[in-house]
């Protein structure tokens, strides 16, 4: 009956190239899919992908998990977890899962997507089943929760049909009392690790954006400008997201407005941890120290958090003092992040003049006019080099 009454219908695709995801290696990072036919249902994703080695690793771990019931049909009794800081592509990752599962392994596909962005967000149910799609608006999640227990009372074992959130932190999940009315979540940070139940869940992070990717997809897919490439990751750092948002400095203002004390800035550096209900995912990224080991992105002890946003760290100057920002260079070496350690650095700097620390500063004067493969530059530049010390900075009135 809840599908003949429902307005929104059409079919699933048959065919296409996000079908294999799990056939993609490392020649295809830097590339982009053609995933035109979900975006066409589901209105967020687009009509590319773009494909980084974050997700295959991500994809990875999924396979090695669910692998077994997709070969032979034995069910697997975990819940797998997407976790990140926003912009970084977990919702995109979940959709391709679910027309995946709904298409190739053609299993039943219940998935509650909840966007909290103002205006342009809204919770969405939708049904994958027999070939079609079925929507529905569903802002308290009484449609989902109606069809779950349709499928629980029509199928002979509830694991044959999937489960899917998108959107909700464990509050929300609480509330609703859904611990155990999902197989796949994505979620935000707002989800401390060390609150579920371990042996059912499988938490794996969805690391933030290199620089180099936010460039090549920036520059070549998105035309945009140099300039603008430069003035967005300024504010963005390791978010897609607000890297596409043209007015991303609104978003994250009001989640640095919220770091008053020395104690919300180090949260951030933290791995999973929380203050109250402060939410602060919008300036800290979370990653793993090796991005090229799918184990890593399972494991919370090799989990990292960080501030990768420039706009975020000249805030943070005034506020922390310099072990602060030793920490963040120490992190940034860890993940093997050269630009988050220069800018770092940068703030660092900073951080030691506003509380008055000493320093010394070496200084010499580069030849860029008339440089060859081999410079002596020890006797070039010999004359013009030389350093600045001082035990204490006055306070300039």
């Amino acid at each position: 009956m809840m599908l003949k009454q429902c307005e929104v219908v059409g079919e699933l695709p048959k065919k296409g190239k996000f079908l294999k995801i799990f056939e993609w290696t490392d020649v295809d990072c830097g590339k982009l899919k053609n995933v035109k036919a979900i975006g066409d249902i589901v209105h967020f994703i687009g009509s590319q992908f773009y494909v980084r080695k974050e997700v295959l690793c991500v994809l990875e771990n999924f396979r090695k998990i669910y692998q077994s019931e997709f070969d032979s049909g034995e069910m697997v009794y975990k819940q797998f977890v997407l976790m990140g800081s926003p912009g970084t592509g977990k919702s995109c990752i979940l959709a391709l899962l679910c027309f995946f599962i709904a298409i190739k392994v053609k299993r039943p596909v219940l998935w509650l997507r909840q966007d909290k962005r103002g205006k342009v967000g809204g919770t969405t149910t939708r049904l994958f089943y027999q070939g079609k799609y079925y929507e529905w608006k569903d802002p308290e999640g009484t449609m989902y929760r109606s069809i779950y227990d349709a499928l629980n009372n029509t199928v002979s074992d509830t694991n044959a049909s999937w489960c899917v959130l998108d959107g909700l932190d464990k509050r929300d999940i609480k509330d609703r009392k859904w611990f155990d009315k999902f197989t796949l979540l994505a979620t935000s940070g707002q989800f401390p690790p060390n609150s579920v139940p371990v042996h059912f869940f499988r938490l794996c992070l969805v690391p933030y954006w290199k620089q180099s990717d936010l460039e090549e997809f920036g520059r070549k897919h998105m035309q945009i400008e140099e300039s603008d490439v430069d003035a967005r990751l300024f504010v963005s750092a390791g978010s897609l997201g607000k890297f596409l948002d043209d007015d991303a400095e609104a978003t994250v203002k009001p989640a640095i407005d919220r770091i008053k004390k020395p104690e919300d800035a180090e949260i951030l550096l933290t791995k999973y941890r929380l203050s109250g209900n402060m939410q602060n995912d919008h300036v800290r990224m979370r990653g793993v120290y090796d991005r090229n080991n799918a184990d890593h992105y399972v494991d919370v002890g090799e989990w990292i958090g960080c501030v990768t946003s420039k706009l975020v760290l000249h805030h943070l100057a005034a506020m922390m003092k310099p072990n602060f920002f030793e920490e963040l260079m120490r992190i940034a070496r860890g993940v093997n992040d050269d630009r988050l350690e220069d800018i770092t650095f940068e703030a660092y700097f900073h951080s030691l003049v506003y509380h008055r620390r000493s320093m010394c500063v070496e200084y010499c004067k580069y030849d860029n006019v008339n440089r060859e493969t081999v410079n002596n530059w020890e006797n070039n530049l010999h004359a013009d080099v030389g350093s600045i010390e001082w035990k204490e900075l006055s306070v300039v009135e």
